[in-house]
């Protein structure tokens, strides 16, 4: 039980250290075993005839390429159909082949979630760019309407009345702006 114990921290250990090696190797190696694997249990029932029945096409078994075709077409679980086993055992090669695909493509789809993932510190920083991003458009969204502000008083003590109404509804808009900006604050912080 020790033994199996520090085998499984050893595959984790790489797993975790390097995904970007071990499991495309892993995939690799997969398609490679499996396919011979394949081959073998299908060439004694190869005939060795295509789909359309031409006599010694390079559809059959014997070659190693349309093994390792049907393979990587299963274990990607994609399934073209263009080849695919008859016998009872390489039928059920191919189910393990799809299941074992699947695994390994979540294994891949986990990698890179785990590659992208911030740790603390990026957290941090990129909270801290937001934090400050959200500052800048506050200020200036408060210096616009500050000035707004600003014009609409001199527009009515000076202005005409449809200068103040326009003068009015701008203020209103960049009121309006300032709360939203604010808002989207609160949210960072």
């Amino acid at each position: 039980m020790h033994q199996f114990s520090s085998l499984q921290f050893a595959i984790k250990a790489e797993l975790k250290q390097r995904p970007h090696i071990v499991v495309p190797g892993l995939f690799v190696v997969s398609i490679l075993i499996a396919s011979f694997i394949l081959r073998a249990a299908e060439m004694p029932v190869d005939d060795s005839t295509s789909a359309n029945g031409d006599e010694g096409s390079s559809f059959g078994w014997k070659y190693m390429w349309n093994s390792l075709w049907c393979t990587f077409i299963t274990m990607t679980t994609v399934g073209y159909g263009d080849i695919y086993p008859v016998s009872t055992m390489g039928k059920l090669i191919c189910v393990v082949m799809c299941l074992w695909g699947n695994f390994l493509i979540s294994l891949i789809i986990v990698s890179l979630a785990e590659y992208v993932e911030l740790n603390s510190s990026e957290a941090k920083a990129y909270f801290q760019v937001n934090n400050e991003i959200a500052l800048t458009k506050t200020f200036t969204v408060a210096s616009d309407l500050i000035k707004t502000f600003f014009r609409f008083i001199i527009a009515k003590r000076r202005g005409t009345k449809q200068q103040k109404w326009q003068k009015l509804l701008n203020l209103k808009k960049k009121s309006r702006q300032f709360k939203h900006v604010n808002t989207e604050l609160m949210i960072v912080n």
